[in-house]
């Protein structure tokens, strides 16, 4: 009897290390990340006078959170304004800071690898920095507290190559940057007037699964960029698609909105699995133009915002391979065979 409860023992235990021994140099990878730069805004009206000083508040925000499970998460966030907090006089004019007040990007406790503060590097996937998940968000400058063109950066990326089951490197699902502006068109100017918003930007997203036998994994890369506008005089939204000959700003209450360069797809999601694969949308590093012209706005009181956010969510699992499911089935079945022997000894008896 102990001899067969020692087989069986050692049945189960060939047949888990045969269902995990494949998880050796495997990797699942998910990347995302925004850059824009040279974001400006301007107001003109009718006769083609600017309107430079129309801004009354504004307000900018970034947070980062990053988690690895089983593990732990670490999240910080920032914010300055015309209100609150003030905004850095020299770049970066908003960025991460822990509970120190110290610079910071957010490390998923448990990383091989911790990003450092104002790190927004691709690593890539297989890089050689182990299991990590992290993310950052910066404001670099600011056209409101700077008089030069606005930029920010924000990236989320994660590796899992151990036996650890989820991985996942997010700030309300990635890292986000949000400028509120709240402005006034007096009656001084002559209506309508024309708001412009123009930047460049340099997206990237990748999604890569690198299983062995008997895994799966799944990963998933995003990234969102909307403008959008609500006021007295109307309202629109704009969620750049890459879309040349389609129209992907929306406007109400009387005004228009058209794109003039609309050049890459700032709103997309990929992902890939459980079978080994890879997809990816703008790798190649390199800035390209953006921008939309709303016309029609008349006095009166508005709020406009810019929102960014990038994410990736890894999981991996392990699956037993069909040797793997024989093992332990003859190891279930000997279960039933040894009660009915020791039955019959025990009535021998």
């Amino acid at each position: 009897m102990k001899l067969k409860k020692k087989l069986l023992s050692a049945t189960l235990a060939m047949g888990f290390a045969m269902g995990f021994a494949g998880q050796a140099n495997a990797y699942v990878y998910g990347g995302s990340s925004i850059y824009i730069g040279n974001l400006l805004i301007s107001l003109t009206d009718s006769s083609g006078t600017d309107i430079p000083d129309a801004a009354t508040t504004f307000n900018f925000d970034v947070s980062s959170l990053a988690r690895i499970v089983p593990g732990g998460t670490e999240a910080w966030s920032n914010t300055c304004g015309s209100l609150g907090t003030a905004c850095g006089a020299v770049s970066p004019v908003l960025e991460l800071l822990d509970g120190s007040n110290a610079p910071t990007a957010a490390n998923a406790p448990g990383s091989s690898t911790d990003r450092a503060a104002q790190d927004f590097s691709i690593w890539g996937p297989a890089s050689g920095n182990g299991e990590y998940a992290n993310a950052n968000a910066e404001i670099d400058t600011a056209q409101l507290t700077q008089g030069i063109p606005s930029s920010t950066n924000q990236i989320s990326e994660a590796e899992i190559d151990s036996a650890k089951t989820e991985a996942n490197s997010n700030a309300v699902l990635g890292s986000q940057t949000d400028f509120t502006l709240e402005f006034t068109i007096g009656n001084g100017y002559t209506s309508p007037v024309t708001l412009t918003v123009a930047f460049d930007a340099d997206p990237y997203l990748q999604a890569i699964v690198n299983e062995g036998l008997n895994e799966a994994g799944q990963s998933r890369a995003a990234h969102t960029a909307v403008v959008s506008m609500q006021g007295d005089g109307g309202t629109f939204s704009w969620s750049p698609q890459g879309t040349t000959n389609v129209n992907d700003c929306l406007a109400g209450g009387g005004l228009t909105c058209v794109e003039t360069d609309d050049t890459q797809d700032l709103n997309e999601t990929i992902s890939t699995g459980p079978d080994n694969g890879s997809e990816a949308l703008s790798v190649t590093a390199g800035f390209t133009a953006f921008g939309i012209t709303i016309s029609g706005l008349t006095a009166g009181d508005y709020s406009l915002s810019l929102s960014a956010n990038t994410s990736t969510v890894l999981s991996r699992a392990a699956i037993p391979e069909p040797e793997v499911l024989l093992l332990l089935g003859m190891g279930l079945m000997g279960i039933p065979l040894s009660r009915r022997l020791r039955k019959r000894k025990t009535g021998a008896a």
